[in-house]
């Protein structure tokens, strides 16, 4: 596999995980919470008004700290949460983007000021006002820097904002983010190797069905995406990492699919059944190959194919 096509797919998975980890469900701002008095719903109209104009994480956090004193049901309560959650990914993606620019900054201060950790380190003594600025809003943000090989990327602390409010969440909200934080502490790709982690992807499949979400939950697209995403990591639908130069699936994949079936994972079965679709076109990902993947997924009920990174 020549570089170029070697990049392609490093982004290509880069935005498949950057995807899984948008925003929330963002109902808040098309539902009607009921509080204890009619002066309460003007907070809660200022709470969407902060959260659609991506106002400061604090003053939306102020803000929800009081309406979740006068919501009645925990239900309720999660909607509101979802908000501020919703704020957070926003933002998120908001400070990745000005991050771009910062990246050789970042990788002069860290040397410069022997920092091995941009979230905890003591950042006051860096002498660049706006990187330190700029710092100082990913802390108020419940927000992380995380450094994925030579790059810096941004991510959500969910394990902060569950420490604080997950005794207000119902089930489905407090499942996804926890979905979710597996996946920040077990992630599925390793960055600095560029290659998927297989153990990691087996377990997380494992984590997701211990944690099941209903249908009617409004989490459950996210759910079932986390689902496909990790089939694809594993099984390679959507990509060509598990592939040598000559389209032929590698050793090493073989062996872990072989593992995998002879297991007893509830997807075990699927794994068997892709191996020998495999074993009748001698490991060659072809037409029929393919064909076995796109039928296969079609019960996750979503369109995962992206048919760009299998050329």
């Amino acid at each position: 596999m020549n570089k170029k096509n070697k990049n392609f797919i490093f982004f290509t998975i880069i935005i498949l995980i950057s995807g899984l980890a948008g925003i929330l469900s963002g109902y808040l701002l098309n539902k009607t919470v009921n509080t204890q008095s009619v002066s309460n719903n003007i907070y809660i109209e200022d709470y969407k008004k902060y959260i659609k104009e991506g106002n400061n994480i604090k003053d939306i956090e102020k803000v929800l700290d009081k309406l979740l004193k006068q919501v009645n049901s925990q239900e309720e309560k999660s909607v509101l949460i979802d908000g501020l959650i919703t704020a957070i990914y926003n933002m998120s993606d908001k400070l990745n983007m000005q991050l771009i620019a910062f990246q050789n900054d970042l990788a002069y201060i860290e040397k410069k000021y022997e920092i091995k950790d941009f979230n905890k380190d003591n950042i006051e003594k860096i002498n660049d006002d706006v990187i330190k600025t700029f710092l100082k809003k990913i802390r108020n943000s419940y927000l992380l820097i995380e450094k994925r090989g030579n790059e810096y990327y941004i991510i959500v602390d969910i394990e902060s904002i569950m420490k604080k409010y997950e005794n207000y969440m119902n089930k489905d909200l407090k499942q996804i983010l926890k979905i979710r934080l597996n996946e920040q502490k077990r992630p599925s790709y390793n960055y600095s190797l560029q290659e998927f982690n297989f153990n990691n992807i087996i377990n997380n499949l494992v984590f997701l069905n211990e944690n099941k979400i209903d249908k009617t939950s409004p989490y459950y697209q996210q759910y079932i995406e986390y689902k496909a995403f990790y089939y694809d990591a594993l099984l390679g639908k959507t990509h060509k990492m598990h592939l040598d130069e000559k389209g032929k699936v590698k050793d090493n994949v073989i062996k872990v699919y072989e593992k995998i079936a002879n297991s007893n994972y509830y997807f075990s079965n699927d794994v068997k059944e892709y191996l020998n679709i495999l074993k009748q076109n001698n490991y060659i990902f072809n037409d029929n190959v393919e064909k076995y993947l796109n039928d296969l997924f079609k019960k996750f009920e979503i369109n995962i194919s992206l048919s760009e990174t299998n050329k």
